[in-house]
């Protein structure tokens, strides 16, 4: 599966146009560790390896999308939750995916993140509203769709959704994690500047 998606701020009056066209589905509470190397392996290559709640998973840049965050209207990623796949994938010399086993091969905790969410539907769409424990509230505008091949209509449609909305995808490049990396890890935010996923 292919998740497309656009990140978003919103005034509370913009939220309460959003769902009351919506249908309240669940609120979660999540608690986000992702990992990289100390030379910044993974997020170099715009893919994201997090244990979310104790399950595994890797979010991988989709081939060709622009490098630039700020360019982008919307985020297309490959979603990897089978281990032994995302063990493969980061060529990770272990049998077993675990914090430790991480931790042998040079990876490290970036970024640690609680987040209260709360989830929507609204036609084929999933509107997520997230307040973070470092004081940060964002949206997404979220569509799954089958492959690559259905990426590009996808973005067309995310982009009619925001329009009708009198909204627009944030374009700042600045998900959580970033903003997190931004504010704690300056280090690893400026890598991320030197490598063209953020502006200087």
């Amino acid at each position: 599966m292919l998740e497309v998606e656009a990140k978003f701020t919103f005034t509370p009056e913009q939220k309460q146009r959003l769902i009351a066209g919506a249908k309240f589905l669940k609120h979660h509470t999540y608690h986000d560790v992702y990992y990289d190397t100390v030379d910044y392996r993974l997020t170099l290559q715009d893919w994201w390896l997090r244990n979310r709640n104790g399950t595994w998973e890797i979010k991988v840049s989709r081939p060709g999308q622009e490098r630039n965050w700020t360019k982008r209207v919307v985020d297309q990623y490959d979603e990897i939750t089978d281990e032994q796949s995302i063990i493969k994938k980061i060529s990770l010399p272990a049998d077993q995916l675990t914090a430790d086993s991480l931790a042998a091969n040079s990876y490290t905790p970036c970024c640690d993140i609680t987040t209260e969410r709360d989830y929507y539907q609204h036609g084929d769409f999933t509107l997520v509203f997230d307040e973070m424990d470092f004081g940060l509230t964002m949206g997404e505008l979220e569509l799954m769709v089958a492959g690559h091949d259905d990426g590009d209509a996808a973005k067309e449609k995310i982009n009619q959704f925001l329009t009708a909305y009198g909204m627009s995808s944030d374009g700042s490049g600045a998900g959580k994690v970033v903003i997190y990396l931004q504010r704690f890890k300056p280090d690893h935010y400026r890598a991320l500047q030197n490598a063209g996923y953020l502006p200087e």
